[in-house]
């Protein structure tokens, strides 16, 4: 196969059949570009060496037929002078020259249609090659872009793993919470309803009303003479829940402290109560004018009708507050009893 018909043949070649066919269409595109890029090497030197083979012919065409004019010249002056021999040689010379100018002429026309089919050639292998080379750059990109889109869904599957991962491991540590939130919650229920044998429950005695207690058991002190000082409840429950308080009762330490609060709060309101009884005991014993207690007795019963609906509710509260305490100090209790 000479050099015209190996270009024809990478000439016919379809790029996009090719780069469909081929296992590895960049290495193959690769290939083809370097042996494009060789045969168009081989052309150029074919169409520079057909274009100089043509002017050599043409040359020693001209050369031939200038000699073959001479000897034609010489057959006619040798017919004028009536030699005819010398007519006959140089018209036989003229023959032979006249030939070989001819055949000069015929190899001249032959590469010149060569080299303008080299060149042709070469056109169109050109242009092959940079439609090759920007098929192998679309293709470069493509797989680019196809290696980047990948990456990227990778890496979103992977993000997405990490998360799923991660919301499993939330839901099993809540799971695990919720199972340990549950034991110890039956497991204080337990202890509550299986209570030790022969221990009963601390009972607190129910707070009499106030005006049993002032009139069955004290009596109303004189005027001026101070009350004995009384200890807080809130202080006893301090100084016996003190050393009881382990750092994982810091919430029951702060109920206490809110219940303390609440306690001492139920005392002022108390005290400020007693100090109005006492007030208007003493009201009673003056005994004012007909008109007079009319107008004092409505001014005191509008005073006392929203204290005696605090000191209602003071009384509630302090009935179920020791209740309160008498269950965070037993849940101390079992907390610090080592056979838990």
């Amino acid at each position: 196969m000479n050099l015209l018909e190996r270009v024809l043949t990478l000439l016919r070649i379809n790029i996009d059949t090719f780069i469909e066919k081929a296992p590895d269409p960049q290495s193959s595109l690769h290939q083809l570009q370097l042996d494009m890029r060789n045969q168009l090497v081989q052309v150029k030197t074919q169409v520079a060496t057909a274009i100089a083979t043509a002017h050599q012919l043409q040359r020693r065409a001209r050369e031939k037929q200038e000699e073959a004019a001479a000897w034609l010249k010489k057959a006619e002056q040798a017919l004028r002078q009536g030699n005819e021999e010398a007519a006959r040689s140089a018209l036989l010379q003229y023959n032979e020259v006249n030939r070989l100018a001819l055949r000069y002429e015929q190899q001249r026309q032959t590469q010149e249609q060569l080299a303008r089919t080299m060149r042709d050639a070469l056109q169109q292998l050109e242009s092959r090659l940079r439609e090759l080379e920007a098929a192998s750059d679309l293709l470069e990109m493509k797989q680019r872009q196809e290696r980047i889109q990948q990456h990227v869904l990778n890496e979103k599957q992977r993000r997405q793993r990490d998360l799923d991962h991660q919301r499993e491991q939330l839901q099993q540590r809540l799971l695990e919470e919720q199972q340990r939130l549950q034991r110890e919650i039956d497991r204080r229920r337990e202890q509550r309803q299986q209570q030790v044998p022969g221990e009963q429950p601390r009972r607190w005695p129910a707070k009499a009303p106030r005006e049993q207690t002032a009139s069955s058991s004290h009596p109303p002190a004189p005027e001026g003479t101070p009350e004995p000082q009384q200890t807080p409840i809130t202080e006893a429950l301090a100084s016996s829940l003190s050393s009881r308080q382990p750092p994982q009762m810091l919430r029951e330490n702060s109920g206490l402290a809110a219940i303390e609060k609440e306690l001492r709060e139920l005392q002022a309101r108390n005290h400020t109560g007693d100090l109005a009884s006492e007030h208007e005991e003493e009201g009673k014993k003056e005994a004012p004018s007909v008109s007079g207690r009319t107008r004092l007795g409505s001014r005191k019963a509008a005073d006392k009708a929203p204290t005696r609906t605090t000191e209602a509710l003071d009384r509630t509260r302090l009935t179920d507050l020791p209740l309160l305490l008498e269950t965070l100090q037993s849940g101390h209790r079992h907390q610090d009893d080592p056979s838990e």
